[in-house]
């Protein structure tokens, strides 16, 4: 037997792509809302490729609320979320690119150290 889409647990999570549903959701406004939204600009346009089904990276709307860059976004999540929204930020423009090979530079520098620190013996 198959369990229904709304009764799927995204463990608390909010998935790396939404529908407009669950976008709204997330928002706290209708989807009519969501769909003005997207049309008058204050939203991203959903990724393409996908054919006639809508989705967009929560990174983007995320990014596009807070006035950021996905790469700006990723990098406050820590190493764990520059990881995971790689995909996102490497679609951006070379400026992007260039800010979130820096942003992974400087987390896998400020993780090493850590690593470092926690290896050596304490005297």
């Amino acid at each position: 037997m198959t369990s229904r889409k709304a009764d799927a647990s995204f463990l608390g999570r909010t998935p790396a792509f939404v529908s407009p549903e669950i976008g709204a959701a997330e928002l706290c406004i209708s989807i009519g809302t969501w769909d003005r939204l997207v049309a008058d600009g204050y939203l991203p346009p959903p990724v393409p490729g996908l054919g006639s089904i809508r989705r967009w990276r929560w990174i983007d709307v995320e990014a596009k609320v807070a006035g950021m860059s996905p790469a700006e976004i990723a990098l406050q999540r820590g190493p764990a979320g520059l990881a995971s929204s790689i995909g996102a930020v490497l679609e951006e423009d070379d400026e992007a690119k260039r800010a979130a090979v820096a942003a992974v530079v400087k987390a896998s520098e400020g993780f090493g150290r850590a690593m470092k620190r926690k290896r050596q013996p304490r005297s």
